[in-house]
């Protein structure tokens, strides 16, 4: 089954001390190399850091260069066939196509008791839908740019809300100062997320938050394309190349060993086995500003994948709200969607989501993006 990387493989930004460095880089120290485990055409913005270390099965067990007995697509192709005819089929797009799917999953919240703070009209707290999304593919009427965006809200689906009109605003300012060769865009994302944070301020989101998690797909004018994720929370998102999947994104719990370094050396104080800040479960999301001013734990600074120039043999990314990760995880769900039609990556999302709220553990909203790259 698929590993996802350790936790604290790659430093965070805003906790730029040697202290946390050292920690971050002693988990790494007998990594092979991912140029190494990836073989040629890695390019030289693939590190060790971020996900590609989970690559070291792709030669060994069944990845990209040893899958042409699997059948994938819907139409009986062997790996290698379905990868010759995606390429056909995509012409000059920069996605395949993507399918979206969400469910409230009532009947779970229920389960849970997990009403909202908002009150109905009987004055009395109701369960109700606080995933969001944003899909712009094209992105700026651009067919070289595309954005694939889940927020999931807590305390109230407010700030969600918010997040899919301020996001896509802020995104665009930041794309100004990138040049159209560019082949990473970190510090656009950074800003993105640090610009839509700060106005959720000003919209009034002291008290509700929101998770993040934004998968961003460009083209170069030499016909590159790439993919780069940046998050904040636990809507996990994954890469599928060839029969396996690979994590882009890093979820923060408050009990990973990667928060609490940070918030540590932050000077906040945590109890042993504390899993929670101000009832919370995550240490990152936008929103959230009154704990942020009181200095408890919680950051808006997102983490950023490397930009991962995306091969031939990369064919799938799914981004989706802890939901369905509480479920699954995403080898499960990329092969529970590997022989379905290719043409209908809205019925693969439904499935997913279906798998998910069809589980009596299941007491979370869902919702599931599936792009086809």
């Amino acid at each position: 089954m698929f590993k996802p990387p350790a936790e604290g493989d790659k430093a965070s930004t805003d906790a730029d001390t040697a202290a946390l460095v050292g920690f971050l880089e002693s988990k790494k120290e007998a990594a092979p190399a991912a140029a190494d485990q990836l073989g040629e055409g890695a390019g030289t913005s693939l590190s060790y850091d971020d996900f590609m270390s989970s690559l070291y099965s792709n030669k060994s067990t069944g990845g990209a260069g040893g899958s042409a007995e699997v059948k994938v697509g819907g139409k009986g192709e062997s790996f290698q066939e379905y990868i010759e005819n995606k390429e056909k089929e995509r012409g000059d797009a920069l996605v395949r196509s993507f399918g979206v799917r969400e469910d409230m999953n009532k009947s779970g919240m229920r389960r849970a008791k997990k009403k909202t703070m908002k009150f109905g009209t009987k004055g009395k707290a109701i369960y109700q839908m606080e995933d969001t999304n944003w899909v712009g593919c094209p992105f700026l009427d651009d067919g070289d740019k595309a954005c694939f965006c889940v927020f999931d809200g807590h305390v109230d689906k407010n700030c969600a809300v918010d997040c899919i009109e301020v996001f896509p605003q802020e995104l665009e300012e930041a794309l100004g100062v990138a040049g159209p060769d560019a082949t990473d865009l970190e510090a656009v994302l950074r800003e993105s997320f640090r610009s839509t944070d700060e106005r959720l301020l000003h919209k009034g989101h002291e008290y509700e938050g929101a998770t993040a998690t934004a998968v961003y797909i460009w083209r170069t004018p030499s016909g590159e394309r790439y993919i780069q994720v940046a998050n904040v929370g636990d809507s996990t998102a994954f890469l599928c190349r060839g029969t396996k999947s690979y994590t882009l994104s890093l979820d923060h719990k408050v009990n990973s060993e990667s928060e609490r370094a940070r918030m540590e050396l932050e000077g906040v104080q945590l109890t042993e086995g504390q899993s929670r800040i101000n009832g919370l479960a995550v240490a990152r999301a936008l929103g959230d500003h009154f704990v942020k001013q009181r200095k408890m734990g919680m950051s808006g600074e997102p983490y950023v994948s490397e930009a991962i120039r995306i091969e031939k043999e990369d064919h799938m990314a799914i981004v989706a709200s802890d939901g369905l990760w509480d479920i699954i995880d995403g080898q499960q769900a990329f092969d529970l969607i590997m022989n379905m039609d290719r043409s209908n990556p809205t019925a693969m999302a439904q499935k997913l989501c279906k798998t998910a709220t069809a589980s009596t553990a299941c007491t979370d909203n869902v919702t599931v993006i599936v792009i086809l790259l």
